[in-house]
């Protein structure tokens, strides 16, 4: 019901009044997008919901043809006291009038597993160096291996982490090379990345590769382990010394739908990570020949050499490049 309401407000917006029925369900008409002449019915429990309706007129470009959200908290499902079925206050996006979209992370589990990765390059000519990612999907907060994973990626970032010693210290290729884990209530990405001199766009890719590969054959000694796993517990302790800090914390635990007494057991969470932990995250869940590598720069200077070691590049010029499609080219 909040959630038709909130559909409503939205929607008031964009296609002009609604008409709200009384009844055991929530009942809203509108007007679809696209200035369609023909007012569609939404009702609760038998209908196409509002999103399906904008599915079908905008989602036919995007990578995903409509918007899945979940509502609630996963402690809180069977305990809906609003007088409507739990379904509904869990559920934005159906797919027939009685089955709900799955979640994203459901769908995500259930999803063949990549063989291999994209390699994309954005030609755009006139670039004066190379931007190199490598992007793959990663966890969400509340997966088991959350703390191998920040482990993992604090060896893999950082001024003294691998991608930078090896990037920019040890072949001055970059001014900085480093990761990112982005946890998030639903799976998010994990990101390695780097400016180079469009010249060493192929070379830097092969090295952002190879480290993460080498990180499950070679893991890293204790002698690497612990200052890496310092960084992240002295950035934990700094951050609770304030009191905007502190609520920060907080409000991440809750909003994940995590304890708060989470907060107590971090650092000895981090300092219970291993070597052979490293090593099995790094190579079940960020194996390098599932990864996507993007590299947008001035082709001429490096695609010869990329060709070379993926023959499966695909070329993008920026003036055909549209963000809206999976494929990322425009439509001829």
């Amino acid at each position: 019901a909040e959630a038709i309401a909130g559909f409503e407000i939205l929607y008031r917006s964009l296609t002009g009044p609604f008409t709200d029925a009384e009844g055991a369900t929530s009942t809203v008409i509108v007007q679809s997008l696209a200035d369609i002449a023909v007012p569609t019915l939404v009702v609760a429990g038998d209908f196409d919901a509002v999103v399906q309706i904008a599915a079908r007129q905008i989602g036919q470009s995007t990578l995903l043809p409509s918007l899945e959200l979940s509502m609630d908290l996963l402690q809180t499902v069977g305990q809906c006291d609003n007088g409507y079925a739990c379904v509904y206050q869990n559920n934005l996006s159906w797919s027939s009038p009685t089955t709900p979209l799955p979640s994203l992370i459901a769908a995500m589990n259930n999803a063949e597993p990549l063989k291999t990765g994209r390699v994309v390059v954005i030609d755009k000519p006139d670039a004066g160096q190379a931007a190199v990612y490598l992007a793959r999907t990663g966890i969400n907060r509340r997966d088991p291996d959350y703390f191998r994973g920040i482990v993992t990626n604090s060896v893999l970032s950082g001024y003294s982490g691998r991608l930078n010693q090896e990037i920019r210290i040890k072949r001055g290729l970059s001014y900085g090379a480093g990761s990112q884990l982005d946890t998030r209530r639903d799976v998010g990405p994990f990101v390695a990345s780097a400016q180079t001199k469009n010249e060493s766009g192929a070379q830097v890719a092969e090295l952002l590769l190879g480290e993460i590969s080498r990180l499950s054959s070679a893991p890293p000694a204790d002698v690497e382990l612990t200052p890496r796993k310092a960084v992240l517990i002295g950035n934990f302790s700094r951050n609770l010394e304030t009191v905007n800090g502190l609520v920060n914390q907080v409000a991440g635990l809750a909003l994940h739908g995590l304890s708060l007494d989470e907060i107590n057991r971090y650092i000895n969470n981090v300092q219970a990570i291993k070597s052979e932990d490293v090593q099995k995250f790094a190579g079940t869940r960020l194996d390098a020949k599932t990864s996507n590598i993007i590299i947008v720069g001035n082709a001429k200077l490096f695609l010869p050499e990329l060709e070379k070691k993926y023959p499966n590049v695909e070329v993008i010029p920026v003036t055909e490049l549209d963000l809206n499609t999976a494929l990322l080219r425009k439509k001829k």
